[in-house]
């Protein structure tokens, strides 16, 4: 079953070091644990605490909501710059 969404990685102390949205959350996620081996990937899962996901079957609130939260919690390990 793949699940629409947002998901954001945390820290031990909550803080935010990652946002992402996908048609897929559970695959994306398991992506970022295994699949990804860079150096800034791995820092960021060794990091890793919690993971949140807000699910929402709608495409465009997706990216809007992943812009919204890129804003207000300004995760340490995205690449884009907003």
């Amino acid at each position: 079953m793949k699940i629409k969404g947002n998901y954001i990685f945390k820290n031990k102390e909550n803080l935010t070091l990652y946002v992402g949205t996908s048609n897929d959350c559970i695959g994306r996620i398991n992506d970022h644990f295994f699949k990804d081996k860079n150096n800034f990937k791995k820092n960021m899962i060794k990091d890793t605490k919690y993971i949140n996901i807000i699910i929402s079957n709608i495409n465009n609130k997706n990216t809007t909501l992943e812009q919204s939260l890129f804003k207000k919690l300004k995760p340490i390990f995205n690449y884009r710059k907003i």
